[in-house]
């Protein structure tokens, strides 16, 4: 991969850095007076933080974009993703901000639950670094979490950010994410019509489009600017709805240990996938299997698997994942 001259940045993301108390249990649900010892409890980086550390892993060059709290979560955070090697110069800190923490329940059959909090302050001013950050860079991510009524990075700096990225020709993804962290639907089809890719699990879809079948929720949205949708259909793969056709990406067969954070990791491979200049099938396999990778280890951030072991799964398919490292970004 070779940057284009003037690009610092290979991936920019926009939004709030979150951070994941991931506790291991042996069953789900939790019920009172049922009492239940945790193998280990870990703070880690978690939501867009695991879309730069696996996008850091597998060599891309990222910077972080949005808001973050004066406090020790979010001291805990920056210190995890600067020991990636991520880039924090977009991060504005503010003392008005609490970086709080999801407790993340996983237990032994990979099922696991968030247990998260909102209105933790103000929504932030559009930072006059911001600007010159995502002219910088080759690619920007942003989740639908960040139009969020609980972001404090806030929907009208997501949007001033896209229009940004559009007019400076960055590729832009838009992950949807959870139904329970979408903001306004009229938002996010603003944000799909600057957007080139949507992805999205299956029930993701449907939700948010209100349409039963989810792939003729994903052509609808390629009406209305993405020029493809990718369909996240967990052990399955994926399905690539584009303008040109469609066509589904096997997934990687694996034991699954825990998917908290496998969405996030695979929007990363695809989006290293094509910065590489793989087509569509390619990209689609190289995410599914930093996806599988993924949901082979209990955990998010630091505990992602290495560039080496989605190499080795890869491999088992005869696939092969291509040199990222060295991109040569000015």
């Amino acid at each position: 991969m070779t940057a284009s001259s003037g690009h610092r940045w290979d991936l920019a993301t926009l939004g709030d850095l979150v951070a994941d108390l991931i506790v291991p249990i042996p069953s789900l649900p939790i019920e009172a007076g049922r009492h239940q010892l945790a193998k280990w409890m870990q703070l880690e980086a978690g939501g867009t933080c695991n879309t730069l550390v696996m996008a850091q892993r597998l060599g891309l060059r990222t910077v972080a974009i949005g808001v973050m709290g004066e406090d020790p979560v979010g001291s805990y955070v920056r210190s995890a993703l600067a020991e990636e090697g991520v880039d924090l110069t977009g991060l504005n800190l503010s003392p008005e901000v609490r970086t709080t923490p999801a407790l993340v329940f996983v237990d032994d059959h990979g099922e696991h639950v968030f247990v998260g909090s909102l209105d933790r302050g103000p929504h932030q001013p559009f930072a006059a670094s911001w600007p010159a950050i995502i002219r910088s860079s080759r690619t920007i991510f942003v989740t639908g979490y960040a139009m969020f009524m609980a972001s404090m990075f806030g929907r009208d700096n997501v949007l001033q950010g896209l229009r940004l990225a559009r007019e400076a020709d960055c590729r832009i993804y838009f992950d949807v994410g959870p139904p329970e962290y979408i903001g306004d639907g009229d938002d996010i089809a603003r944000g799909f019509a600057l957007t080139d890719v949507v992805l999205a699990t299956a029930e993701e879809l449907s939700s948010w489009t209100e349409v039963s079948d989810p792939f003729r929720a994903a052509r609808w949205i390629l009406e209305h600017g993405p020029r493809c949708v990718v369909v996240k259909v967990g052990a399955d793969g994926c399905h690539i709805v584009a303008r040109e056709g469609e066509q589904h990406c096997p997934g990687f067969p694996v034991r699954m240990r825990d998917t908290v954070g496998a969405g996030d990791a695979f929007a990363a491979g695809f989006m290293a996938a094509e910065a590489a200049g793989c087509d569509l099938y390619e990209a689609g396999m190289i995410a599914n299997a930093v996806g599988a990778a993924t949901a082979t280890k209990v955990g998010t951030g630091r505990l992602l698997p290495q560039r080496d072991q989605v190499a080795e799964l890869l491999g088992t398919q005869g696939l092969e994942l291509p040199d990222l490292t060295g991109s040569g970004a000015v």
